[in-house]
């Protein structure tokens, strides 16, 4: 009787687990739903940032920006910066660079502005880093995880391409 006790026991132990790995794996999903759901995603409209009260990112019609989402402890992202930074500047494009970290370690130069800046993150969904967004007429039209440099040179090929067309056009 005592091991019929205990294989029923040992059972229910198993259903028990059983049920709360299958509750955790659900929950699990519906948390990623939900923090995909809050992204910003392509074809949205870009929401502005404000710090301190005021704008400092006004979605323009006529602006293109890079939304450049990094951490300072980041290899990837720190190479990310150098390859910008030995880029030529020949497109209309204004880079910004969003970072979380409570140190100062960038300083801005002619290819980007600096902002430190965790409501941006928020804002646009970032939990993983470097991630890029660019941004034209004020909408999203390329979400990006930077996971190699060329990543990043696509985004900013498929930028020029297009304004080199919308030139040639004219």
């Amino acid at each position: 009787m005592q091991i019929l006790n205990l294989v029923i026991i040992y059972l229910l132990l198993i259903i028990i687990m059983l049920t709360l790995g299958y509750i955790l794996k659900t929950l699990t999903k519906i948390t990623f739903q939900i923090h995909h759901l809050k992204q910003v995603k392509v074809g949205d409209n870009a929401p502005d940032i404000k710090i301190n009260g005021d704008n400092l990112l006004e979605i323009g019609n006529n602006k293109s920006l890079i939304l450049l989402f990094i951490n300072p402890g980041c290899d990837n992202c720190n190479q990310l910066l150098n390859f910008i930074r030995n880029k030529e500047p020949d497109f209309s494009c204004e880079i910004i660079i969003f970072y979380e970290d409570n140190k100062s370690f960038l300083k801005e130069d002619q290819m980007f502005r600096v902002v430190k800046q965790k409501e941006a993150f928020k804002l646009y969904g970032i939990d993983i880093v470097p991630t890029a967004i660019l941004i034209e007429n004020g909408k999203v039209k390329k979400r990006e995880l930077i996971y190699e440099l060329h990543n990043f040179q696509d985004l900013l090929d498929s930028f020029w391409n297009r304004e080199r067309s919308m030139v040639n056009a004219k």
